[in-house]
């Protein structure tokens, strides 16, 4: 069982930096694992935070591609505090002559649920959508994807939603 799936990850891992060229438009879907650590008043209320993203990107012109990304983010309990965001966001991603670096900017709707343990009468859950966005610089080796980003989560409470994320996928490419 290893061996053919050892097979099929190698070659993979060897045709996708051609499909990674842009040089004919192409539609590839992803998923990533990713950890945010919060920063400004977030830092206050939560800690570190983890989750998964899928997504899907079509380039339609060479070193240029709208993309689609959902999934989930969970920030555990931290002084009584559990915060989790659900994403659906859309976007661009531009990349230079040889693709390897680009530059990714997303923006859409973030469903938050926060719960509030530690106040009286047994806690309190808000359930909120709101604006959100992120830019970010990655880079694709093959169908590794690796990427580092600015998130926010509410557009119109700045520094009560930035996150810095880290997040490392796996993207397959066809046509």
């Amino acid at each position: 069982m290893k061996r053919p799936l050892a097979s099929i990850v190698l070659a993979f891992a060897i045709s996708a930096p051609a499909a990674f060229s842009q040089t004919e438009p192409r539609f590839g879907i992803g998923a990533a694992v990713t950890g945010h650590l919060p920063v400004g008043d977030l830092a206050e209320f939560t800690g570190f935070g983890f989750g998964g993203l899928g997504g899907l990107e079509l380039g339609a012109y060479p070193g240029l591609a709208v993309t689609a990304r959902s999934g989930y983010l969970h920030f555990p309990e931290h002084d009584d505090n559990t915060l989790s965001y659900v994403p659906l966001m859309g976007g661009l991603k531009a990349s230079g002559v040889e693709g390897a670096v680009y530059m990714a900017f997303e923006v859409g709707a973030v469903f938050t649920k926060v719960r509030y343990d530690g106040i009286p009468l047994g806690g309190r859950d808000v359930d909120e959508t709101n604006l959100g966005w992120n830019i970010g610089i990655g880079s694709m080796a093959g169908a590794l994807d690796l990427r580092l980003s600015f998130n926010v989560w509410d557009a119109a409470h700045l520094s009560e939603s930035m996150t810095i994320g880290l997040s490392v996928g796996l993207t397959a490419f066809s046509w």
